[in-house]
């Protein structure tokens, strides 16, 4: 199964990737399936998971995560590993 048909699977009305238009909404529905499913994660598995994925998906997670979400991922991170985030 290609990547685009597991996506379709996760993600109900997944847009695909034919045209700009198509990618752009794909990319956002992407965003918001990782975010929930990091969501549901205890503190420890989400931080584990952030450590584990490239530097600019893991800026985009964020830049992505509306403001009022933003602080309960910060602190589940600072909680998880207190001594990754202040070093």
């Amino acid at each position: 199964m290609d990547t685009t048909a597991v996506l379709s699977e996760k993600i109900p009305g997944f847009p695909g990737y034919a045209d700009a238009d198509s990618r752009r909404l794909a990319d956002e529905e992407v965003r918001a399936y990782l975010g929930e499913a990091l969501a549901a994660l205890s503190p420890h598995a989400a931080a584990a998971r952030i450590r584990a994925t490239s530097h600019d998906d893991a800026v985009d997670l964020f830049a992505s995560t509306p403001t009022e979400m933003l602080s309960k991922k910060l602190k589940a991170l600072l909680l998880a590993d207190e001594a990754m985030v202040i070093a």
